[in-house]
Order: C-alpha cells, then sequence, then structure tokens
C-alpha cells in the first residue's frame, strides 16, 4: 500500500522540493493517500490542513505516529554502512553507530528490508554493499575459528608452531616472525593490527629485529592475514613441529 512509503522516510527526499500546498493540490488527480504520501515521507508539517475531514486526519497522524519523521539521510547513510560493518541483525552495534536507541534501530530495519525494494532509489545497490560486508565478516569469522583450532592443537604455540611454504616468493618473514604473529593475532583478533604491533614492539625478543620493529600496522595486518588463511588451509604436510 502506497501509504507504507511514509515508513521509509528518505525514499522520496527528492520529494522536497514540493511543498505541501501543492502535494494536497494533487489530491484531484490522485488519491489523497498519494497526497499523504508525497508530503509526509519527507516530513512535511503545515497547520493548513484543518480542511481535511476528521477522520482522514486521524489516519495521517496515526501514520507520521509510525513513520521515522526524525530519521534523515545522514541517519540512513549511517545505517547503510553500519550494516555493512557489523551484520544487518546487530541492532546494538548499529544503534551506537547511528546514534539512534536500538528499538528505534531494528523497527526501521525491518521497515527498510520488507518496503525498501519498492521505495529506495539504487536499493540493490545498498543491498549488495550490505551483503558484501557481511561476506567479509563471515570470511573473518571463519579465519578466526581456524587460527583458533590450529593454536589449540600446541601445547606452546609461541614455540612450537612453524610455517612451511607461506610467502615464500619474495619472503622478509621467518619463521620465528610468523609464529609470534599468528599467536599474536589470536590474542588480539582480527584487524587489532595496532595491538599486534604495539606487542611486538615491546617484546624482548624482537628487540633487535629492526625490520619487524619498523613495519607499519598496515604491513603486520596483511602478514597475519596471509598467515590466518595459512591456517585454514592446514594439512600434515603444511605444517612441521620444530
Amino acid at each position: 500500500m502506497l501509504t507504507h512509503s511514509l515508513l521509509l522516510t528518505y525514499s522520496l527526499t527528492h520529494s522536497l522540493t514540493h511543498s505541501l500546498t501543492h502535494s494536497y493540490s494533487l489530491t484531484h488527480s490522485y488519491s489523497l493517500t498519494h497526497s499523504y504520501s508525497l508530503s509526509l515521507v519527507v516530513g512535511v508539517y503545515s497547520n493548513k490542513v484543518g480542511w481535511l475531514p476528521p477522520h482522514l486526519l486521524e489516519e495521517k497522524n496515526k501514520l507520521l505516529s509510525e513513520g521515522f519523521g526524525d530519521w534523515t539521510k545522514v541517519h540512513f547513510n549511517a545505517f547503510t554502512k553500519a550494516c555493512a560493518k557489523y551484520g544487518r541483525s546487530e541492532y546494538e552495534k548499529l544503534a551506537k553507530d547511528i546514534g539512534k536507541p536500538s528499538e528505534d534501530v531494528k523497527r526501521y530495519s525491518e521497515t527498510f528490508w520488507r518496503l525498501g525494494e519498492k521505495h529506495i532509489n539504487e536499493f540493490e545497490r545498498h543491498v549488495k554493499n550490505i551483503e558484501k560486508g557481511e561476506k567479509r565478516l563471515e570470511e573473518i569469522q571463519r579465519l578466526t575459528s581456524a587460527t583458533k583450532k590450529l593454536i589449540m592443537m600446541f601445547d606452546d604455540p609461541w614455540e612450537e608452531l612453524t610455517f612451511r611454504n607461506i610467502g615464500t616468493q619474495g619472503r622478509i618473514f621467518n619463521a620465528v616472525e610468523d609464529r609470534f604473529l599468528l599467536c599474536l593475532t589470536h590474542v588480539h583478533g582480527y584487524g587489532s593490527w595496532d595491538l599486534v604491533r604495539s606487542s611486538i614492539r615491546r617484546c624482548e625478543r624482537f628487540r633487535f629485529d629492526f625490520y619487524l620493529q619498523s613495519c607499519s600496522a598496515e604491513t603486520l595486518g596483511k602478514r597475519c592475514e596471509n598467515l590466518m588463511k595459512a591456517a585454514e588451509r592446514v594439512s600434515p604436510n603444511y605444517l612441521i613441529i620444530s
């Protein structure tokens, strides 16, 4: 039903160029319900609605209360980015990034997925971006799980685990460095490359390892991710225990 379009206040932002008076003038060629969708969905308010019959005014107020008049395009962009970052169902995390109560975010999200395809411009593009982010989250979870499984195979992975055949072409990290990098990734978590770098810089074992000490967090992060992918491909011919 077209009146439900007001549930996604951003879906007709281009209608801001229309005044409320103009939208009501369209009732002669469109239904009164459609007039509401033009004027109310963009959050336009006016006192010039006294001529509406009481039952229609009551319906208008009801629809307004069910909509998202205080959600702007900024909130919408924050919502789609947060969905890609955390996943569409992580309402508490979404709410923190958006700056809205989690209950409102949940209701907004449910409306987005239910009605967005009909009322949001470039909806498919937004969905693809969100799904791309969610696939990345799934990959990170898979790598994290594989790394944990590998680490748990050893009593002392800091000393026992050594990788074979990982990026041997142009390799600039040695086995000891790789071992510690993977263990630190397991400790700090994927993406916490600054913490990994800080731990390396504080480690007495690498005090005079000038190359490792000079590596940026980004460089260490790329190496750690490669090690996690190697952990996912683990096999008897892949590991040696020193």
